[in-house]
């Protein structure tokens, strides 16, 4: 799954890319934006897939 966001804080677009792990430790808990780091989302530790957030340009 791959779809984009507008920061909120620098205006810059991101292009966020879930990927789904077979074990549940070892990744990031939120998905921050590429440019700044401002948080757009958590992610439960329970869930086996991460967001992770790339530059576009």
């Amino acid at each position: 799954m791959e779809e984009y966001r507008v920061c909120d804080n620098c205006g810059k677009n991101n292009r966020i890319v879930k990927t789904t792990f077979p074990l549940k430790d070892g990744f990031d808990h939120d998905c921050s934006c590429a440019y700044c780091d401002h948080l757009f989302f958590k992610i439960s530790k329970r869930s086996f897939d991460d967001y992770v957030a790339y530059k576009t340009d």
